[in-house]
């Protein structure tokens, strides 16, 4: 693995349950620098060494998120997946951001739609 990070993404990845967590750490033993983001602090601590950076906040809260530089993000993935609304506010939030390339996981094809 490189460790040249000019060749480098930031991604961050908003929400840290088990999809959250195992694609953080994915793209991060893949040589991506990862902002991994939760509101639970204890998800938070488990990933914290693995990753480039990782933050306790609310992903629906755009200050927060600008505050830590989410902006800078060349791709959103957000993997909150039991409340619908935050994930759609998430989604917008980085849509607003202007980040290039926003997923979204959807746990129904009509929640993806």
């Amino acid at each position: 693995m490189s460790t040249d990070r000019s060749h480098r993404s930031l991604i961050a990845v908003l929400g840290l349950g088990r999809f959250g967590q195992r694609l953080a750490l994915q793209l991060a033993r893949g040589g991506e620098d990862v902002i991994a983001c939760d509101r639970n602090r204890d998800a938070v601590e488990l990933i914290a060494t693995d990753v480039a950076q990782a933050v306790a906040l609310d992903v629906t809260d755009e200050q927060a998120m600008r505050a830590q530089g989410i902006q800078r993000a060349k791709a959103g993935v957000i993997g909150i997946g039991e409340d619908f609304g935050s994930s759609v506010l998430c989604t917008t939030l980085l849509r607003q951001m202007e980040i290039p390339r926003v997923i979204a996981r959807a746990r129904s094809r009509t929640t993806a739609e």
